[in-house]
């Protein structure tokens, strides 16, 4: 666990804890609301201060803009953080520790009439559980290892259920979700166990009470308390008892129930069902068990009938055990729906860290809720009679619901997957699942999140036709018009998504535009060639082919490489052929050796062109610097020039010639 207390001079700002973010590699933390941990207006932060990237349990935190970060005082470009580390950006200072920061604030409980209990509570996630590993340990029957979460925020506290079927009950009302309390409100956290968060000071108060959830109860006010309950009770009684109690009304007795005369036992059991069946039919279970246990405590009560009673009372707990557990789960059905989803997660975006964890949360809470359902199911239909079985009628329709809000979280997850990964085209498949579609529509940020879908896919279908090594210019003007209608989109998209990276996008289009741009000059160059067959154009087109070939676009690029490969065997056709002049071929055969790539075949061809081409070009020169040394001073520079021209680089009389136009003798 990690920590983070943040501090704006003197004050408080904010605090987190890392693992709040368990599906993000890096958490940004600044005074943009797209950031992970948000600063408040009023601290006025940079957009993005400090970034964390998670590594484990601990981080490596870079400065988000141009604020340096400084760690007992030397300014650093990184830092790992783990607890204990302290960093500085400008006024803010970033506390970090292992264990939670004190709060201020205690959890008392009491379980029934017991002695009061207290464990004191940090800044962030809170466990109340009977587990080790809780911050607040509750030591009772029925408490589960882990039963809440208990949040303190800089001005706010609030309670998350953690086990399925243990709500929180808040002003007598059982809750489900998140609950918000005010300090010193008393709260059922299970049965028969009362809580409530207070401030540490007044814990004494508190213990010493009577009554420790209300200490400012004083004795005379429970005296009066007590005067007037008395009074009530007495009023009650004069009414309720003064007449006569009729026989059999406020409770059974044995003998209002037909007795067992020895005769036949299905008639003796008519006799029965026509008690039971109507308060059946209005789900009074227990009163017909105990009806039941009344009727087998009869010690002349036949062993057959005491059977066929005691596998009937094994139906009536399966039964009742399933009815209850139908109805709690179709109670939350409100709640961990959808429906219910779209409303709590109003104005957060689809696919975002926290979407996808409460999607990840709900779906677990009904994985859970549908094995609970069908242990029940197996119960009762092990209980036998499944045809007079109202529970298991009614959790076909519930199972029905249940496995439609299944498919639609895990068509959640299966989304977020695709989506993290880049794969648009999939994500978009399934997002368009008429099934997924019923339930999408509830949410308001799904229309921007299918416009960036179908524009992640647009995009990845550009990049695979460039990439295919078969593209051709052929293709160039399909690739253009989808190409410039996608920048079009992006232009116009003035609101992204926080999991849609809008940088990457723009430099992912500006590839392909840089691909699209580079094969029209190809295309350009080889029709510029055809339309004049000179040398200039030759080389030209040969040296944008030998450029291309070289760039990791068109690494794969076949018609770069073959066109590369053509015009490099036209050049040196074009020496071997004698019909330039010297000088030009000798310029053509120069440029070739500086671009030819490792081709065996064309090295050897060139080495022979080279060592024919320097015979022709010394035999010439000898010539002309014979002239040259028999002219006069005013025509020397002349012939020097024209055997500047005739000679090839890199040779003696290229470079005598060179020295002779530039003064140097």
């Amino acid at each position: 666990m990690l920590n983070c207390v943040i501090h704006y001079r003197d004050e408080q700002a904010a605090v987190f804890c890392l693992e709040d973010f368990p599906e993000l590699d890096s958490v940004n933390i600044g005074g943009d609301k797209r950031c992970e941990v948000c600063l408040a207006d009023k601290w006025n932060a940079a957009p993005v201060l400090v970034s964390l990237t998670r590594i484990d349990s601990e981080a490596v935190a870079v400065p988000g803009g141009e604020m340096p970060l400084e760690v007992d005082g030397k300014t650093v470009s990184s830092v790992r953080v783990v607890p204990g580390t302290i960093l500085k950006c400008g006024d803010f200072s970033l506390v970090f520790s292992g264990d939670l920061v004190d709060s201020g604030k205690l959890l008392l409980w009491r379980i029934g009439r017991g002695k009061a209990q207290y464990a004191s509570l940090g800044y962030g996630a809170n466990l109340i559980g009977s587990g080790s590993e809780c911050r607040c340990v509750i030591e009772a029957p029925g408490i589960p290892a882990l039963l809440a979460r208990c949040w303190i925020g800089q001005d706010s506290v609030s309670l998350d259920p953690m086990a399925a079927g243990h709500g929180i009950r808040l002003r007598g009302r059982r809750t489900e979700g998140t609950v918000h309390l005010e300090e010193g409100e008393v709260i059922e956290l299970a049965r028969g166990v009362q809580a409530a968060v207070l401030d540490k000071t007044r814990l004494d108060r508190a213990l010493k009470s009577p009554n420790p959830f209300y200490p400012e109860l004083v004795t005379w006010q429970f005296a009066v308390l007590g005067a007037m309950l008395l009074f009530v009770g007495a009023a009650f009684c004069y009414t309720s008892f003064g007449e006569a109690e009729e026989p059999g009304k406020a409770y059974r007795s044995v003998n209002s129930l037909p007795r067992y005369t020895g005769k036949g036992e299905d008639d003796y059991l008519k006799e029965l069902n026509a008690i039971w069946i109507p308060l059946l039919e209005q789900g009074k279970y227990k009163a017909v068990q105990a009806d039941l246990e009344l009727l087998m405590e009869n010690p002349k009560l036949p062993e057959t009938l005491r059977e066929r009673f005691t596998a009937m009372n094994q139906r009536l707990d399966a039964e009742r055990h399933g009815v209850r557990l139908a109805r709690y789960y179709r109670s939350k059905l409100e709640i961990y729906s959808p429906r219910a989803m779209a409303r709590h997660y109003q104005g957060i975006e689809i696919q975002s860290a926290r979407w996808n964890k409460g999607v990840e949360n709900n779906l677990a809470y009904w994985n859970a809720a549908h094995s609970h359902l069908k242990d029940a199911m197996n119960r009762r239909t092990e209980a036998g009679d499944t045809d007079h079985s109202p529970f298991l009628k009614e959790c076909v329709s519930l199972h029905e619901q249940i496995d439609g809000i299944l498919a639609f979280y895990r068509t959640n997850q299966d989304i977020a997957k695709a989506y993290a990964k880049g794969d648009f085209s999939l994500a978009l498949k399934l997002a368009e699942q008429p099934e997924f579609q019923k339930r999408l529509h509830l949410y308001q940020d799904c229309g921007r999140f299918m416009e960036e879908t179908k524009l992640g896919r647009d995009l990845h279908r550009l990049e695979m036709m460039s990439a295919d090594p078969r593209f051709s210019p052929a293709g160039l003007p399909e690739l253009a018009g989808s190409l410039k209608s996608l920048q079009e989109r992006v232009a116009k998209k003035k609101r992204w998504g926080s999991a849609f990276k809008e940088p990457e996008i723009r430099r992912r289009i500006a590839m392909l535009d840089k691909f699209a741009s580079g094969l029209s000059s190809a295309r350009q160059a080889e029709t510029a060639f055809l339309a004049k067959g000179d040398g200039d154009t030759l080389l030209s087109a040969r040296q944008v082919f030998w450029q291309l070939g070289l760039s990791p676009l068109f690494a794969e690029n076949r018609y770069v490489h073959e066109k590369g490969k053509m015009f490099s065997g036209r050049i040196l056709q074009a020496v071997e052929d004698e019909k330039l002049p010297l000088e030009e071929r000798g310029r053509l055969l120069t440029a070739e050796r500086s671009m030819l790539l490792d081709d065996q075949i064309f090295r050897s061809r060139l080495d022979a062109l080279k060592e024919k081409l320097e015979t022709e070009s010394n035999t010439l020169c000898d010539r002309l610097y014979a002239e040259w040394c028999k002219a006069a001073p005013a025509e020397k520079r002349a012939l020097a020039e024209k055997i500047l021209r005739k000679a090839l680089p890199d040779t003696a009389y290229h470079e005598w010639a060179e020295k002779q136009l530039s003064g140097h003798q």
